[in-house]
């Protein structure tokens, strides 16, 4: 076969010769460009484009392990905010006690236990309180120590709106609630 191939070969013209070894080269040529350099540059391409993405996914998974950690803090600090208050803690005796504190309690108007559903695991205990003629900083200085108690105790509900007679003072609604673990208070109920 090969003795064919070579006689085949010997009878071709020295043009033609030239002629089949330039388009034998280059088809060569498009075998390994269109065969192995394209679909490995596509390839590359493709990489590049998934490495992109992940790096962006990785930027994500960054940020959100971050609020992750944040979150766990902040859940710890709230659990051992709950965890701190024992059968002898009395959200209402306490909201009155800071009241005085915060020398607001001449315009308390209403002050009274409001009733809460318990929530999972946890027994909400809220309180209405009213504070009536009251200036925007002693609000936000007894809202203020609310949010710094060591006990957690959050605002619910909140409305205030300006006196009709001096608009400088305000009248104030809230709800504020707390909660403790629902074992404290079966103890107490016993």
């Amino acid at each position: 076969m090969t003795e064919m191939l070579q006689e085949w070969w010997r009878q071709r013209l020295p043009r033609e010769q030239t002629m089949l070894l330039v388009g034998g080269i280059l088809f060569l040529v498009f075998i390994i460009v269109e065969g192995i350099i394209l679909p490995t540059v596509d390839r590359i391409q493709q990489l590049n484009r998934l490495v992109t993405d992940k790096e962006r996914d990785l930027e994500k998974f960054a940020e959100l392990r971050k609020s992750y950690e944040h979150h766990h803090v902040r859940l710890e600090d709230i659990q051992a905010k709950v965890n701190r208050q024992d059968d002898t803690f009395s959200l209402v005796a306490y909201i009155e006690q800071m009241t005085i504190t915060q020398n607001v309690n001449h315009t308390i108007a209403v002050l009274r236990p409001n009733n809460a559903a318990p929530v999972e695991g946890y027994q909400e205990t809220a309180v209405e309180l009213s504070l009536k003629k009251i200036t925007l900083g002693q609000i936000i200085s007894f809202l203020q120590a609310l949010e710094s108690s060591p006990y957690f105790i959050r605002a619910k509900q909140f409305s205030m709106k300006s006196r009709f007679s001096d608009s400088s003072f305000l009248d104030v609604h809230l709800i504020v609630s707390s909660y403790a673990p629902a074992s404290i208070l079966t103890t107490q109920t016993r």
